[in-house]
């Protein structure tokens, strides 16, 4: 019986690394990206976030549940981006971005 429930275990544990790695070869995945949320600034349109934080449009699109490209001024975006995109941002002004981490602690 012991050695039933190994091989049970051990075929259940290969099936989740198969899933996990077909997972990761997908584009549009979250796997291993951080939330990030953002809020929208005047003069912002989803090509410009998407490009900032290394996602598509359609990406922006499938995650925020937007039915057209339109956006306004304090709208709430998830971005589920890499961390490396997350690194690149340096640029630009993060008062309008949070990850999920501070936003739980409120820092900043």
């Amino acid at each position: 019986m012991a050695q039933n429930r190994k091989t049970i275990l051990d075929s259940a544990a290969e099936g989740k690394k198969e899933i996990e790695a077909l997972v990761k070869a997908t584009n549009d995945n979250t796997y291993g990206r951080d939330r990030n949320i953002y809020y929208v600034r005047n003069g912002d349109v989803l090509g410009t976030i998407a490009h900032r934080f290394g996602v598509s449009v359609k990406n922006l699109r499938e995650w925020n549940n937007l039915r057209s490209n339109m956006i306004r001024v304090g709208q709430r975006l998830v971005i589920w981006a890499n961390s490396s995109a997350k690194a690149n941002q340096s640029s630009f002004s993060t008062s309008s971005i949070r990850s999920q981490k501070d936003s739980k602690t409120g820092m900043k």
